[in-house]
C-alpha cells in the first residue's frame, strides 16, 4: 500500500466443478503519506447435493467462507538507499455451514525495511533497486475472544453436519492464537532471490527457506 500512487482496483471471479465459486475484490486509494486499501473474498458452494455412500441425501450443501479487510500503509522513510514501510489492517472473517456462522474480528500489523546495498538507484518506485528486505508482522490479533461454541452431541444430524461441528472447532483454533512472522530476502544477482522465513504460533516454531526466480 505504501507504493500506490493512483487508484487501483482489481476484481476476479472463478467457478469450478461441484458448484465451487470464488469472488475477490481489492482496491487501493492514495491517501496522505500512504494509501488506504480494502480486500474482500467470498468462497461458496452452490447447487451441489450431499451424497453419502452413493445415495443422495436430499440435502443441498450450504457452505460459505468470507474475509473482509481494510487497512492503511505508508512509508515514513523513503529515499534511494532505504525505505521503511509500516501498515496495519482490520479484518472480519467468517464461515457458514448449513446456516451456522462462526466469525472473528482481528488486526494485522506489519513493517518492511528495504535497503539498497551497493546498487545504483533509479526510479524510487522500482522495488528492484532495493536488494535487501526485512519484514516483520503480527497477524491474527483477535478482538473477539468469545467465539461461539456450539455442542450438537445427542442430536440427529447428517454426516455433513458432523463435518460442520469439526469445522467450527478448527475455525475457533485458527483465530484464537496470534501469528508472529519474520522474513528476509536478498537479491545478490539479477532475478535470483534467496529467502528465509520464521513463524511462531501456539508455542510452535516454523523455519523455512527458498529461492525466488
Amino acid at each position: 500500500l505504501s507504493m500506490i500512487d493512483n487508484l487501483s482496483v482489481s476484481f476476479s471471479y472463478a467457478s469450478w466443478f461441484a458448484g465451487l465459486n470464488n469472488e475477490i475484490l481489492t482496491m487501493g486509494i492514495p491517501l496522505g503519506y500512504g494509501a488506504f486499501g480494502c480486500y474482500g473474498s467470498i468462497f461458496h458452494i452452490s447447487g451441489f447435493e450431499y451424497v453419502a455412500q452413493g445415495v443422495a441425501s436430499g440435502e443441498s450443501v450450504n457452505y460459505l467462507d468470507f474475509l473482509f479487510s481494510a487497512g492503511y500503509g505508508f512509508a515514513p522513510i523513503h529515499n534511494k538507499n532505504i525505505m521503511l514501510s509500516l501498515g496495519g489492517s482490520m479484518f472480519y472473517a467468517g464461515e457458514m455451514i448449513f446456516g451456522d456462522i462462526e466469525s472473528a474480528l482481528g488486526i494485522n500489523l506489519g513493517m518492511q525495511l528495504s535497503l539498497n546495498i551497493g546498487k545504483t538507484a533509479g526510479d524510487l518506485h522500482d522495488e528492484k533497486n532495493y536488494n535487501l528486505k526485512l519484514g516483520l508482522s503480527v497477524n491474527n490479533i483477535s478482538l473477539n475472544k468469545n467465539i461461539n461454541k456450539k455442542f450438537i452431541f445427542g442430536m440427529q444430524v447428517s454426516p455433513f453436519r458432523w463435518i460442520n461441528f469439526i469445522s467450527e472447532i478448527e475455525f475457533q483454533k485458527s483465530f484464537s492464537q496470534a501469528l508472529y512472522k519474520a522474513g528476509l530476502e536478498f537479491l545478490p544477482f539479477f532475478m535470483i532471490k534467496p529467502r528465509v522465513g520464521y513463524m511462531y504460533s501456539e508455542g510452535k516454531q516454523h523455519l523455512g527457506a527458498g529461492v525466488g526466480l
